[in-house]
């Protein structure tokens, strides 16, 4: 089974599976009238463009064969709101629904979202609350002559990804420098006492990164990441930062970072990416497509530091 991003193509079959579910759901905590009212027919592709034009709409295919849906709209800053999940009766039970709700919690901080919420119904509610929302009320909706009984529910998310503000220099600038003496992996204690010895200022930072874009991860205590994409000649462009805090790992936070930074990135018509990546940064690059094209040393305060030189190209020149 593959989860894969909403196509055209797909709606003729979301509106059977939300259909279909609708009314397998009579006898499990709702009347035949309660479905009825809740869906009284198959609706149509104009129906469901419109519905669910401005959300992230996720699809899971078992082969070609659409077996479920999730949506998640987009319409307000940093929350998202999920206002479909529906897996098909005749593949219910075999954890697609879980598989489309991770996918979702996984993508949205990359599109700035801080938090999900959603109107559960009796059925979806045990598979929400699995996956860490909480239940904060009843939920009452009234269709047709009908009222369909549910849960509002909610999840903070870790972080969310944003553009860097001017106030952020200052974590910023914290950031990096525990993040340097953080890869005592990879780096000896004088190494990285040369790479940052102490926090730069703020006016360093913003000389730094003013030529460039940038995004942070946010969450309520601070700034857990950030990158930034520095435009090099016609067509190229280079990262030149990715630090991630060294209390926040695995968390996902380097991975919202560089799809933000990859989709602007095509987005400014950039065919070649770059980047120089330490011991710590070249394999999270490797995983994301990045050739290494050589191993540098760089001189500094009586210390070798290595990194490497790696790309990835986003299109081919024609003929290249």
């Amino acid at each position: 089974m593959q989860i894969v991003p909403l196509h055209s193509s797909h709606y003729p079959h979301i509106a059977s599976v939300f259909h279909q579910a609708v009314r397998a759901a009579a006898g499990k905590g709702y009347t035949q009238a309660q479905c009825e009212a809740w869906s009284r027919g198959v609706r149509d592709r104009r129906y469901w463009r419109s519905r669910l034009g401005r959300s992230l709409v996720l699809v899971a295919l078992n082969v070609d064969e659409v077996v479920g849906f999730i949506d998640c709209e987009l319409e307000h800053p940093d929350k998202g709101y999920i206002g479909h999940l529906y897996v098909a009766p005749t593949h219910q039970g075999r954890g697609i629904g879980g598989k489309l709700l991770d996918a979702l919690i996984r993508q949205a901080p990359a599109l700035g979202i801080g938090s999900l919420t959603t109107d559960a119904s009796l059925h979806s509610e045990p598979l929400f609350a699995a996956k860490g929302f909480s239940n904060v009320g009843r939920y009452f909706q009234q269709k047709s002559g009908q009222v369909l009984p549910g849960f509002a529910m909610t999840l903070p998310l870790p972080f969310y990804i944003d553009r860097m503000q001017g106030s952020d220099l200052a974590s910023i600038a914290r950031l990096f420098h525990e993040a340097v003496q953080g890869a005592s992996e990879y780096y000896s204690e004088a190494e990285r006492h040369a790479w940052s010895a102490a926090l730069r200022d703020e006016a360093t930072w913003q000389g730094k990164l003013a030529p460039s874009k940038v995004w942070v991860a946010r969450k309520d205590s601070g700034i857990m990441g950030f990158i930034n994409l520095l435009p090099k000649s016609i067509g190229e462009a280079e990262i030149d930062c990715l630090f991630t805090s060294p209390v926040l790992t695995r968390c996902g936070v380097a991975t919202s970072l560089y799809w933000v930074l990859e989709q602007q990135a095509r987005r400014d018509g950039v065919r070649r990416l770059s980047v120089e990546a330490s011991y710590f940064a070249r394999p999270f690059f490797q995983s994301r497509g990045f050739t290494e094209l050589s191993r540098n040393e760089h001189p500094r305060h009586g210390q070798i530091l290595v990194n490497f030189s790696m790309e990835k190209w986003l299109s081919r020149p024609e003929g290249g």
